[in-house]
């Protein structure tokens, strides 16, 4: 007969399972980031099957689960940061350098397999005990939670700047504020999990931990399936004009002191120019998910360029670029007699504003006033 706790075990190995099926065949959801986080699923699913006792005696699995238990045990924290790192990175790719993150993990399923099947099957006394095989993939485990918790927090933050150098707009679908928020569950959850292994007496809180990390993993897998690939777009978008530029190509002369500056000035200034005709022409600012990839295609210039021409000739960002045409062109629209039967919204929106408080947000920043302020105090 199956207790409680059986029951709550059990949904942590069928949820991740319903998320990853999600994840993995949703075919509008087909970036890498969703493929990503449906694998990690699925290594949640196996982890906690292992760690099922009464699922693995019942069907004689106990050796399968001591080799691959911490293997899965190291595999789960990286794939974390892996998935934060293709939301954030323009035209990810999964490449050699990320097998690196998951070396531990191999090595302790060598050692295990080694220790488990070979060792002992030899009536050998094995140096390398379960005990021992537990105490290092807990410890490196340890390390991974603080390694793991502070790259999250670096990607995040250049995420954050990243986001106003390369799209006139912030929403939920671009900031990733759940993943901000994801990354102190995970913090705090995290010490929650290692008390499951240090503490005995915490056994008798069992139950609460398993409830928590089902949370866990539906906060996850909900707001995974919500988000949508920022960069996705780029597929369409020629390699060379999104990728960043290695600093051999940046400079034209190897000995020029000033290392930042990416192009000759008089190729940043003739950038700008057909960057400032290209808006004043086309009105693309009044495109809502506007951005500098955009403008990368349709000047075919890499945006590195761009956004470099843009820094040097504003001391500011696209971003900010963007929304100051869009405000020039709203003040323009509530002093047009033409434009009285529009409300605030419907302006926001026709200059290219996601949103009324967007707007009056920005509005107030570059005008010191709100839009309804402004209009009083011109008529």
């Amino acid at each position: 007969m199956y207790s409680f706790l059986d029951i709550l075990h059990f949904t942590l190995i069928i949820i991740p399972i319903i998320f990853a099926l999600q994840l993995l065949t949703y075919s509008n959801k087909d970036g890498k980031p969703h493929k990503i986080l449906g694998t990690l699923m699925i290594f949640v699913s196996i982890y906690y099957f292992n760690n099922a006792k009464f699922i693995c005696s019942a069907i004689d699995i106990c050796q399968f689960n001591l080799n691959f238990l911490f293997f899965l045990f190291l595999c789960i924290t990286p794939f974390y940061y892996i998935y934060t790192k293709s939301l954030t990175t323009e035209a990810f790719g999964w490449d050699k350098k990320h097998i690196i993150h998951f070396v531990p993990a191999f090595l302790i399923l060598v050692v295990s397999v080694i220790s488990n099947n070979f060792i002992n099957a030899e009536n050998t006394t094995s140096i390398i005990s379960f005990d021992k095989i537990r105490i290092v993939s807990i410890v490196v485990y340890n390390l991974q939670i603080f390694l793991y918790s502070v790259l999250m927090f670096i990607t995040l933050n250049k995420h954050n700047k990243k986001i106003k150098q390369n799209f006139s707009y912030e929403n939920h679908r671009n900031n990733l504020n759940w993943l901000k928020i994801f990354l102190i569950i995970f913090m705090g959850f995290s010490i929650l999990d290692l008390a499951v292994f240090y503490f005995n007496p915490y056994l008798n809180l069992k139950p609460f931990y398993y409830v928590l990390t089902n949370g866990f993993f539906i906060f996850l897998g909900y707001f995974g399936l919500k988000q949508n690939d920022i960069y996705y777009a780029l597929k369409t978008i020629p390699v060379e004009l999104v990728r960043e530029i290695p600093e051999s190509e940046n400079l034209p002369n190897e000995e020029e002191e000033d290392k930042n500056q990416y192009i000759s000035e008089e190729k940043v200034k003739e950038i700008y120019t057909l960057i400032i005709d290209l808006l004043d022409k086309e009105q693309l600012y009044k495109k809502q998910d506007l951005s500098i990839f955009d403008i990368a295609d349709k000047l075919q210039i890499n945006k590195t360029y761009i956004s470099h021409s843009i820094n040097k000739n504003t001391g500011s960002n696209f971003s900010n670029l963007i929304n100051k045409y869009r405000i020039e062109e709203s003040k323009n629209l509530l002093l047009n007699s033409e434009f009285d039967n529009y409300t605030i919204e419907a302006i926001a929106n026709h200059v290219g504003f996601h949103s009324k408080s967007s707007f009056n947000s920005w509005f107030k920043s570059l005008t010191g006033q709100t839009p309804s302020v402004y209009k009083k105090s011109l008529s």
